[in-house]
């Protein structure tokens, strides 16, 4: 299945968010992992650089899309380990790390920090699962 545009640049609007279509495998950072960012919600590990291009994959209602200010706020460099999967609904480590819903990609095994308490109420109203990724 081809990958659905990606829109890149400025931040989406909120129909915009709903509408977008998850895409089908995240993006893997390129060089040797030294400037990578965590997702605090979901472990997704990329670049600086891509969480402002194209935001989190599994986590569009965190509005990363060219907020710097926000992507520092709910990814971390503090993080330890990572695992590339492929097919998260047939990975024994996914279904370990409870990504067996995420899109393939490159995840952090553990996460340091969490998100900021207004991010943590507002994934509460919405009914979101939030868990700290401290653990393995």
């Amino acid at each position: 299945r081809p990958l659905p545009p990606r829109r890149r640049g400025a931040a989406m609007s909120d129909a915009e968010y709903e509408d977008e279509e998850v895409a089908w495998c995240a993006s893997v950072p390129d060089g040797e992992g030294k400037d990578l960012r965590a997702c605090m919600r979901c472990g997704l590990a990329k670049s600086l650089e891509l969480f402002h291009a194209e935001g989190c994959d599994n986590c569009r209602f965190l509005r990363l899309v060219g907020d710097t200010a926000r992507i520092n706020q709910c990814t971390t460099t503090n993080f330890e380990g990572l695992a590339c999967i492929v097919e998260p609904k047939r990975s024994w480590v996914s279904r370990f790390g409870h990504r067996a819903r995420f899109v393939p990609g490159m995840y952090a095994i553990k996460v340091g920090g969490a998100l900021p308490k207004d991010v943590r109420d507002t994934l509460e109203e919405r009914d979101i699962h939030y868990v700290t990724r401290r653990e393995a």
